[in-house]
């Protein structure tokens, strides 16, 4: 990730962003993940959120390997995100945070960011305990639900898309459905690559069942497709709770 390697690479700048917060004990293993990548052309942003225990001491000890470190306290994970966002030179960011990692040094020189200019979101598998967890249709937005990892995704930040490409903070828990979800309908341009691209810790503010989280999916549902969208996404938590899932394939 030296300006030698920038100036020389053919391959498109790619931002990551690393948000941070308390995680002494699982940020490294993220910032290795992302600095010892075979890719040579990566802009690597770590957003700490005023940390108390050692987490920016950890980050420091690769400081020279991280283009920009932020320490401050925020109003939350989408707060910081946006400021990552709005740091970023790359073609394409990417939120690795803490506690999440690449799958292996290689994911990224396997990605096809270059022939992907005209998609808004490049997204990939996940992979639990050496299996690869495979995305949902994109279709399944309409019902309230994120089709794969966020970690997974990466959002395509040429001008065309970066315009839309912030997350909404009145959401809390779900603003990252709200803005994959925003950007399926404006642009219905994303781009399903079959790589495993992250090993997820599975314990981010979106994954856990919260009345804040039903609370943001709802409104956005309405906010994005009236009374039929919140219907939807009834009629899939209802099928959810019975294991029958599938069934929805009948109606969507």
């Amino acid at each position: 990730m030296n300006e030698s390697n920038k100036l020389i690479s053919t391959n498109p700048l790619i931002t990551i962003v690393t948000v941070v917060l308390n995680k002494e004990k699982l940020i490294e293993s993220t910032l290795l993940s992302v600095i010892n990548q075979s890719y040579s052309n990566i802009e690597y942003i770590v957003i700490d959120g005023g940390s108390k225990d050692g987490t920016i001491e950890v980050i420091n000890k690769y400081k020279e390997n991280i283009t920009h470190i932020i320490s401050e306290k925020d109003g939350g994970i989408y707060e910081a995100m946006n400021k990552g966002i709005n740091l970023a030179q790359g073609s394409w960011i990417n939120f690795m945070n803490a506690g999440d990692k690449f799958t292996n040094n290689n994911v990224l020189s396997k990605l096809p960011f270059s022939t992907c200019s005209n998609n808004s979101i490049l997204y990939g598998n996940k992979s639990h305990m050496g299996n690869a967890i495979y995305p949902y249709k994109t279709r399944i937005l309409k019902f309230g639900e994120i089709m794969a990892c966020h970690q997974s995704m990466f959002f395509n930040m040429n001008p065309i898309f970066k315009k839309s490409v912030l997350y909404d903070t009145k959401f809390l828990i779900y603003a990252d459905y709200e803005l994959v979800n925003r950007l399926y309908l404006e642009f219905a341009s994303f781009k399903y690559c079959n790589e495993s691209i992250v090993i997820s810790e599975g314990n981010g503010i979106s994954s856990k069942v919260s009345l804040q989280k039903r609370m943001d999916k709802y409104q956005i549902l309405f906010s994005h497709y009236g009374y039929k969208g919140v219907f939807r996404g009834i009629i899939f938590r209802v099928f959810k709770i019975f294991n029958i899932t599938n069934k929805l394939n009948d109606i969507y």
